[in-house]
């Protein structure tokens, strides 16, 4: 307990502080959210979760998809899944590829006349 009078008003830096963090629960009550989304595409009978072909994909939703992928990966809950992905014509059942060629649609998007191909 505070003795009284020891409360004091909030400053606008506690105010900013105090938003940037509500800002990032919400941010995270969102990822949590589309987690248990992608959870729902998990096919329990094949062990499959289906991805998006990253070509498709604009910033926004490579974005996502870096953070859905990278929550899987950390998660740790799906080692033992496959992920069928691909980029273009180019397919794949590893996370880890995928997030690579993830973080290369996100340099193509961001910077078109960096990339090199791949």
């Amino acid at each position: 307990m505070l003795p009284l009078g020891a409360a004091q008003p909030m400053n606008d830096d506690a105010r900013a502080r105090l938003a940037s963090v509500k800002a990032r629960l919400a941010e995270h009550a969102e990822t949590m959210k589309a987690f248990a989304a992608r959870e729902k595409e998990y096919n329990a009978g094949n062990n499959h979760m289906y991805r998006p072909n990253i070509e498709s994909l604009d910033a926004v939703g490579t974005q996502r998809e870096i953070e859905d992928v990278s929550s899987l990966l950390q998660s740790g809950r799906f080692a033992d899944y496959s992920l069928p992905g691909g980029y273009g014509d180019k397919r794949t059942s590893d996370m880890n590829q995928y997030l690579l060629w993830l973080q290369e649609r996100q340099q193509v998007i961001s910077n078109p006349a960096s990339w090199s191909g791949g």
